[in-house]
């Protein structure tokens, strides 16, 4: 296990490495799965990784929350990079790895836990490591669902790998897993032998969790593209006051920017592309995401998200009205209007004419017979 551990390891981190896009969010799993091999590497080596690393394995456990929570960070924000300010994320990292070496400068073994007092300065590590992995659970919560709220005004449906869902799933796992980890010695008379409680609780237990990285991970798609801004931001002399106070656009040229999307709307019809983004607007029109997102906020008053989905509704009714129309099925039209689920289907098309698609034909029919 503990070879194949870190084989799983080594090779995880090079996969992330190396995988395109060469996104930030591919680059921070790369480099946590690098600390599970460390971790495996510590377990084969026969002193013991603080032979060769002072600090040993436990204060790279201060780096699981943020970690995830970077992770997570970097694909829900738009061209995301680092900032000074992120750097002080990495103090309690140094803190521990400090008192590491003051308290505990050899090898941590069965027999570092016997003595009461050890045992309470144990436990405060295992206290501070769980304390820090849930804040970081709870921070990557809050920006989920800030992400969320946010997926409107860029994308024109909804999806469960843009939604991110397993993400606090899988930070609970990585909390239960450094819980289980450091556990494991006050929980021998639940195992038959040293030998047991060791696989499951350190060995089978982090190569579990690097599997489930690994995984998740690879399903897991980049959500923001890096932006290429094609043309500068229109600057006006009154900046609008709140949202926008940076950047504000004058009435004149927010019209004229409406006039542009909507007529692009109406030509090209877009919107039948089931996964079409702001983005794609972005590049067709040469528009910033500021101006764009602006003008569709504030001038035409919705979001993306409404504004493709109300696109794709009249394209529905249109497509019924059709005289080939009766030879096709609700759903197969409303594919063709850009929709990329029933479910989703139904619930925008009543959002938006108070009916279901179904009562929407049949009473297009009966006024048809009139």
């Amino acid at each position: 296990m503990l070879i194949l551990g870190l084989i799983q390891s080594f090779f995880s981190a090079a996969v992330f490495w190396l995988r395109e896009p060469r996104h930030l969010s591919n680059r921070i799993l790369s480099l946590w799965l690098l600390i599970f091999a460390l971790l495996f590497l510590g377990f084969l080596l026969p002193e013991g990784l603080v032979a060769y690393i002072k600090i040993g394995f436990i204060p790279f456990f201060m780096l699981s929350g943020p970690a995830f929570y970077f992770y997570v960070r970097s694909l829900v924000v738009p061209d995301f990079h680092f900032r000074r300010l992120d750097w002080w994320h990495i103090l309690p990292f140094v803190l521990v790895s400090a008192f590491r070496l003051v308290y505990f400068p050899e090898s941590v073994s069965l027999t570092t836990f016997d003595g009461s007092r050890v045992k309470i300065v144990i436990w405060g590590v295992v206290a501070l490591i769980v304390i820090s992995v849930l804040t970081y659970w709870i921070a990557t919560v809050i920006l989920l669902l800030r992400h969320q709220r946010n997926m409107l005004n860029f994308f024109s449906s909804r999806s469960e790998k843009r939604s991110l869902n397993w993400v606090p799933l899988l930070m609970l796992a990585t909390l239960f897993s450094h819980v289980l980890f450091f556990a494991g010695p006050f929980l021998g008379d639940s195992f038959a032998t040293v030998q047991s409680m060791n696989f499951w609780t350190q060995q089978f237990n982090m190569a579990m969790l690097g599997y489930l990285l690994l995984v998740f991970g690879l399903i897991q798609p980049i959500i923001f593209e890096r932006e290429r801004r094609t043309v500068p931001l229109l600057e006006t002399d009154t900046p609008e006051p709140e949202k926008y106070q940076h950047s504000g656009l004058k009435p004149a040229v927010m019209e004229e920017l409406a006039e542009k999307i909507l007529r692009y709307l109406e030509e090209k019809k877009p919107f039948v592309q089931p996964d079409y983004s702001l983005q794609a607007m972005m590049q067709d029109l040469e528009l910033s995401q500021q101006n764009l997102s602006q003008t569709i906020n504030e001038h035409l008053g919705k979001n993306f998200y409404q504004l493709i989905n109300e696109y794709r509704v009249r394209e529905f009714q249109r497509l019924l009205r059709q005289p080939e129309a009766d030879r096709f099925t609700l759903l197969s039209l409303a594919y063709e209007a850009g929709f990329n689920s029933k479910s989703s289907f139904n619930r925008v098309f009543k959002e938006i004419t108070g009916k279901t698609p179904t009562q929407y034909q049949r009473e297009s029919f009966s006024q048809e017979s009139r």
